[in-house]
């Protein structure tokens, strides 16, 4: 009987080590896809800060310039209502008779 059985028992020891092998090749590529994922998150998270922080930067830079510009306005705008007042003042002191 073991006789018989030899071969076909051979045969199915065979496929057993081809299946094992066949596990082992699947695992080491399960593993490489899997730390290829791991880089591609880790890469994401810092492009994703790195934008943030850039964000932030831009924002600040922008409320600054913003800051700046009005500050301007409000100078230029202040100039322009003394300038009135004074061409105003002017113009009243020449009118014939005077104006209140």
């Amino acid at each position: 009987w073991v006789a018989q059985e030899q071969p076909r028992l051979a045969d199915a020891a065979r496929k057993l080590q081809d299946q094992a092998e066949s596990l082992r090749e699947q695992q080491v590529q399960a593993a490489e896809r899997h730390r290829h994922f791991v880089a591609a998150v880790a890469r994401a998270s810092e492009l994703f800060e790195a934008a943030a922080a850039e964000a932030q930067r831009v924002l600040a830079a922008s409320a600054a310039e913003a800051a700046w510009l009005l500050s301007g306005a409000a100078t230029e705008a202040g100039r322009w209502r003394d300038t009135a007042a004074a061409e105003a003042g002017l113009w009243r002191a020449s009118a014939p008779g005077g104006l209140p």
